[in-house]
């Protein structure tokens, strides 16, 4: 439709100016026809580019410091995953600035070079937004480009005069108009602002986790504040408060905003015990099934109630590497997670603590009667090994359960568990002390085989065997 469209326009250029030299009455009538034409040819155009890009939606993720933006990121691009969207994401350039030598022009006090350092600044940002989004655009699916920061987080760091030149700089640099705020907010489909957790998630609060991350509770609080009043007039403007002690609900609040903008509804998770060692025939699946093996590392330095550990997923021959921190208590577990290269990933592994077992867990994700659902089980260590759980997302009715159930050609009635208990079940896996002997950490890239697991490797991991990795991360970021 489109090449037809600019077919229309440049026969109706041609043909007016053959027109006009054939009269000017004549010429002048045919001639305003064909305007006609081509003002509609025109406007039809301009519809169908809009009507191409309107499956793509783009959303500035904002918050104050430790806000959990990453986490929730990650947790957003899972779930839109499963529903068929394809998912960007848009690393923070500042931090890709901070971390790769940018850091002394913030320092130095001067203004002449935070000024400097805001203006590549933007333009990065919007550079990598532009990137992103043509990406979307080429594959021609709904998406969804998730931004870690927007182009107004840096009005947080400005005074009005600093904020003012850095715009004026840029239209020079640029040849455009000053961009207004009204400009910035177009750029945007939604801002989704994380609350840093210094407000109301205090014991929660660290900078471990993010080397460009410098401030204390209270410089966290403000600039927390700065940014809503940043982003305050956009249209859709959601905000993601620290309302319970479960991190997890978080992560659901900020989903919800994201499902609702693009028409979805959010999904509602009910979680599942099935028998150690539940057995599913690969023949028995759905043709859709989703194949994913996550590796577990703890690092020295991990106790109880803080762990830091690796994770290694390899998902349909895509690897996907983090570090990640976790706070546990007797009622809940939070969690905050970088995306790491693999390079790092496998430096890293050094720092794996000898006190702990690596974790190995299989997840089979598939569709059955329009409904999601995902099978986990744990594949190593023994001590915890065949332990599986089913979570059916939107599901309500027994009897699909059931015939779920009969689909997977077994007679088990699975056991419904709360979320505390589903908790209770993860926490259990997250540090496992060794018993005899180590458990060697498997290369980026292996699939663990019968060696790895003393031979019993008898659940539906046994579907692992036919991935092998794509040899580059799915995503990085500093």
């Amino acid at each position: 439709q489109l090449q037809f469209l600019y077919l229309i326009e440049a026969a109706c250029t041609v043909t007016m100016s053959a027109l006009a030299e054939n009269g000017p009455l004549i010429g002048g009538v045919v001639a305003g026809v064909m305007m006609a034409g081509l003002c509609r040819s025109k406007f039809l155009l301009k519809a169908a580019k809009k009507q191409r890009s309107a499956t793509i939606f783009r959303v500035a993720v904002t918050g104050g410091p430790c806000a959990g933006k990453s986490s929730g990121m990650s947790y957003i691009q899972e779930k839109l995953q499963g529903e068929g969207y394809n998912v960007y994401v848009v690393p923070e350039a500042a931090t890709l600035l901070i971390c790769g030598g940018g850091l002394p022009l913030v320092k130095d006090g001067s203004e002449e070079k935070f000024l400097e350092f805001q203006l590549q600044l933007l333009k990065l940002q919007m550079q990598l937004e532009e990137n992103f989004t043509t990406f979307a655009e080429a594959e021609g699916k709904p998406a969804v480009v998730l931004c870690d920061r927007g182009l107004l987080d840096a009005r947080s760091f400005c005074t009005d005069a600093q904020w003012e030149e850095l715009l004026r700089r840029y239209a020079a640099d640029t040849g455009t108009a000053p961009m207004t705020r009204t400009d910035i907010y177009a750029r945007y489909d939604m801002c989704l602002h994380y609350t840093t957790a210094a407000k109301g998630a205090e014991q929660f609060y660290t900078t471990a986790n993010n080397s460009a991350r410098t401030e204390t509770v209270e410089e966290a609080r403000a600039q927390d504040d700065r940014l809503l009043a940043a982003w305050s007039d956009h249209p859709l403007h959601r905000i993601v408060p620290n309302k319970t002690p479960e991190f997890v609900k978080k992560l659901e609040d900020g989903m919800s905003h994201i499902f609702n903008l693009i028409g979805l509804t959010p999904p509602v998770a009910f979680k599942y015990r099935l028998p150690n060692r539940f057995q599913v025939l690969p023949s028995a699946l759905p043709p859709t099934t989703s194949n994913t093996q996550v590796t577990y590392t703890a690092l020295r330095g991990s106790t109880k109630d803080l762990i830091y550990r690796l994770c290694h997923k390899l998902d349909n021959l895509r690897d996907v590497c983090s570090h990640q921190v976790i706070k546990t208590s007797s009622t809940h577990i939070t969690k905050t997670e970088e995306q790491i290269g693999m390079p790092a990933y496998n430096n890293m592994l050094a720092m794996k603590d000898p006190s702990y077992e690596t974790v190995v867990v299989a997840t089979t994700s598939f569709a059955f009667h329009g409904k999601r659902y995902e099978l986990s089980q744990v594949v190593r260590p023994g001590v915890v090994e065949g332990e599986t759980t089913l979570i059916a997302y939107d599901y309500h009715d027994q009897t699909s359960l059931a015939e779920l159930m009969q689909q997977l050609r077994s007679d088990v009635v699975p056991a419904r568990i709360t979320d505390e208990e589903y908790a209770a079940d993860v926490q259990r896996t997250l540090l496992v002390p060794t018993e005899d002997m180590l458990v060697q950490e498997p290369t980026v890239g292996s699939v663990a085989d019968s060696s790895d697991t003393g031979g019993q490797v008898n659940s539906f991991h046994t579907l692992q065997q036919s991935l092998s990795p794509s040899g580059r991360p799915h995503r990085q970021s500093v």
